[in-house]
């Protein structure tokens, strides 16, 4: 699997077994597919839709997002169904967030945030077979460890040119303009 979906989450096998009950690898390998295929195409409005899927949100997602996650699916996987499906939709929605997570920058902290205040701190349970509050909590203080962090002077580079001289000159004159006198 690690072949068809390079950056999916490893434990994506088990959380699709839950509705995969016949075992089926080629299946497994084109979901994680899908899964990964809809990781790349992420923004911040799919984010949000995501989020309403999986945690099974009285507010129904924006249709052109939620449409446009389908596309992202059954690009990767030409037999993923667009109807009957809430079940495994709902969980690949949360795989999908949980792969954002796992895989960090801009739009994995995003995600990140959105599950945290969509599970209100874990007090809001879902039937998943992850527990995305935790993935979210963990992916906030890992980024926000990588933030706190110095960084190496040495590798830091200037591409501010000064003309010392010439400012010298310029705070000259434009003191012995306002005092009359320079004391630089």
């Amino acid at each position: 699997m690690a072949d068809t979906a390079p950056s999916i989450h490893p434990e994506f096998p088990r959380w699709y077994a839950e509705i995969d009950v016949t075992g089926d690898e080629a299946r497994r390998s084109s979901r994680a597919a899908a899964v990964a295929a809809a990781s790349s195409a992420v923004d911040s409005d799919l984010i949000e839709c995501l989020a309403r899927i999986a945690f099974k949100s009285r507010t129904q997602p924006n249709p052109a997002s939620r449409q446009s996650f389908l596309e992202a699916l059954q690009g990767a996987d030409a037999t993923f169904p667009s109807t009957g499906n809430d079940r495994e939709l709902q969980i690949m929605a949360a795989s999908t967030l949980a792969d954002l997570m796992h895989n960090g920058g801009e739009f994995g902290a995003e995600a990140a945030l959105v599950v945290a205040t969509s599970s209100f701190a874990g007090l809001r349970k879902t039937d998943l077979p992850m527990n995305l509050d935790a993935m979210a909590r963990q992916s906030l203080v890992t980024i926000a460890n990588q933030l706190r962090k110095r960084p190496n002077a040495t590798s830091l580079t200037s591409s501010v040119k000064v003309d010392s001289e010439a400012a010298i000159a310029s705070l000259k004159s434009e003191h012995s303009h306002q005092t009359g006198s320079v004391r630089l």
